[in-house]
């Protein structure tokens, strides 16, 4: 069996058996990723740290602080052999409950008149047939599960749906899956299962895992709200429905690393807090740090959650990792600690219960307001705020991501991260972003005394161009294409968000098809669908896609490219992905050499060298203008 090691930007490799789905190419897939998180677990694998399994292919994930690709390469050779060979991993079987009936399958009549077949028909064609997981991804726990019989190939549907319903049972291009989440989607929707595959709380959060073998059983609509009720109560338990497992260490290659289920907290959320104020309830008094307003966006996030790409959760995190660490460390907190992430101004926070200490890192015009009155501050700094003071990020200058670190931040991780994921709901508050109202609880020994931090002098914007390590997939696409990304000016339009930027400018001609069997992507990734247009995939991005991918930004630039507001123009430049490596490890000397110069702030507050070393004309800002009102849009 052949195989291709692709460079997936300057911290990934994907090893690619073929281009179809096949389970010939899923054995070596598993076997290669079974091979390679044995050697992580002996500890063989410094700097290795994850793979996420697909159709055809397999991502290793690599930290270039620690590796490199030529390691890598180096040792990839042997464990490749033996899994060109390998036999397809038996996998577990499920016999899952399906409704086929009803508002649980809207597309089934108008499915079963084009295939020119009777609705029971299709239901026994879907229900008749055991199928294998081959893949998980596009949502955390979604499974794509082959094959379909014949006579229910089907294209995706013309017009795709806003949205499809958790546990949707559906079909298109060969394949069947279960929407785990609400989501959008394009697939035809046959049944639903009650039994969900996703959570978080559980030691394996996905239920289902690559290799997997599944069965449908028809239930009717009364069976399956029954089953949603048992489960709801803790009647019933999701693994009731697995058939077969195989042999412990078969099963560890496909799923998630075993964590123990977290003890459940007993103290009251933020988002609890917020319900029982307007209730009139009382809420137990402690410090907490008020958000009178998110401003146009604003979330938890820390270093982000590793590990469990492979089951469609992505890292999730702070997009600008080094405003992240440098924020945290004018708190004096660890550099990956929880903390705020805003984008645009607008942010409003207020201290209760007693003095809070925040500190915050990006380009931001700051004011305090307190028993002395409004007062403008500069950034880049800690200030301790006491009780009721406010502190408002009123805009931003250069880009438009700044992080306010709190001292005593205290939330409960989830899978290993505070970060917010919204789209499955996971970390931050109640797994949503930052609202008006909220109060997030201090740790009761936090310490907001002692003398404010400062950066005397910080990082410089970076000029030039967006730095990228052609590939995985620039093979898709003509030489008139790969010219026209690094050569001309693209611009970042109304959509960007933590999970993407689209962006215009000149279109990327596909040399032949614009979708692909679908395989991991990492942040950074551009992938290009058949409008022409490259979309760059962030932090909070899909795990995997079926868009070729041209090109892949290099880590050292993805929260300068992240900080880009609409409408701002921007180029590319290639790079080896040899040469990004280097890069990384110069931006994080340079990152080390800024915390390093970290500082007390004299008792008056007054940084004098900064004061004197500052453009104080360039500062000047109209205090009423527009730009201070910034629009609230996500």
């Amino acid at each position: 069996m052949s195989y291709r090691i692709l460079d997936a930007g300057d911290a990934a490799l994907t090893i690619e058996f073929g281009s179809t789905i096949d389970p010939a190419l899923l054995a070596a897939v598993n076997a290669l990723d079974a091979a390679i998180r044995r050697l992580q677990q002996a500890g063989e694998l410094a700097g290795v740290i994850e793979t996420m399994p697909t159709f055809r292919s397999l991502t290793l994930f690599f930290d270039p602080l620690v590796t490199d690709r030529d390691a890598l390469l180096a040792a990839l050779p042997p464990l490749l052999a033996a899994a060109e060979h390998a036999p397809p991993a038996a996998g577990r079987r499920w016999r899952l409950p399906v409704c086929y009936e009803g508002e649980a399958a809207p597309d089934l009549a108008e499915l079963a008149q084009t295939l020119g077949l009777g609705e029971a028909e299709v239901v026994a064609l879907h229900s008749g047939r055991e199928y294998r997981v081959y893949m998980l991804g596009f949502l955390p726990g979604f499974p794509f599960m082959g094959d379909l019989p014949a006579p229910l190939r089907v294209p995706r549907r013309t017009q795709p749906r806003v949205r499809v319903p958790a546990g949707s049972v559906a079909i298109a291009t060969g394949l069947t899956a279960i929407y785990p989440w609400e989501s959008p989607g394009g697939w035809h929707l046959l049944g639903r299962c009650p039994v969900p595959l996703f959570d978080a709380r559980r030691a394996s959060p996905s239920l289902l895992a690559a290799g997997d073998r599944v069965c449908f059983d028809p239930v009717s609509a009364d069976a399956c709200r029954a089953i949603e009720a048992g489960l709801r109560a803790g009647e019933l338990d999701p693994m009731q429905w697995l058939e077969t497992a195989p042999p412990p260490a078969e099963n560890a290659t496909g799923s998630a690393p075993a964590r123990p289920r977290p003890q459940e907290s007993t103290r009251t959320s933020p988002g609890e807090a917020v319900a029982q104020r307007r209730q009139g309830r009382p809420v137990a008094t402690r410090t907490e740090l008020e958000i009178l307003s998110p401003g146009a966006y604003a979330s938890i996030q820390d270093g982000g959650r590793r590990g469990f790409r492979r089951i469609g959760v992505p890292w999730a995190g702070a997009l600008d990792r080094r405003l992240m660490r440098i924020a945290n460390a004018l708190a004096g907190r660890a550099e990956d600690a929880p903390l705020i992430e805003c984008f645009d101004g607008g942010l409003h926070l207020a201290a209760r219960g007693g003095a809070v200490k925040v500190a915050v890192a990006g380009d931001a015009a700051l004011e305090v307001d307190g028993i002395d009155g409004r007062r403008p501050l500069a950034p880049w700094r800690s200030v301790t705020l006491a009780d009721g003071e406010h502190l408002r990020i009123r805009k931003l200058g250069d880009g438009r991501i700044a992080m306010v670190a709190v001292v005593g931040l205290d939330l409960p991780a989830v899978m290993g991260s505070v970060a917010t994921y919204a789209r499955a709901g996971l970390g931050g508050v109640d797994g949503r972003a930052l609202a008006a109202g909220l109060r997030l609880p201090l740790a009761d020994d936090a310490a907001p005394w002692g003398s404010d931090l400062v950066l005397p002098r910080p990082p410089e914007p970076a000029p030039g161009p967006i730095r990228l390590v052609p590939g995985p997939q620039d093979d898709h696409f003509s030489a008139a294409a790969r010219a026209a990304l690094m050569g001309g000016d693209y611009r970042v339009t109304a959509e960007a968000d933590r999970m993407g930027i689209r962006l215009e400018g000149a279109g990327l001609e596909h040399a032949g098809a614009a979708e692909i069997v679908s395989d991991a992507t990492v942040p950074g990734s551009i992938q290009v669908p058949g409008s022409g247009q490259p979309i760059v995939l962030l932090a909070d991005a899909h795990t995997a896609g079926g868009y070729p991918k041209i090109a892949t930004v290099i880590g050292a630039d993805l929260g300068r490219l992240a900080a880009l507001r609409p409408g701002q123009s921007l180029r590319f430049i290639g790079v080896s992905a040899a040469e990004g490596t280097r890069i990384a490890r110069a931006a994080e000397a340079e990152t080390r050499d800024l915390i390093a110069a970290i500082r007390a702030l004299p008792a008056d507050g007054i940084d004098l060298l900064a004061l004197y070393t500052t453009n104080l004309v360039g500062g000047v800002v109209n205090a009423v203008g527009a730009e201070y009102r910034p629009e609230v849009s996500a």
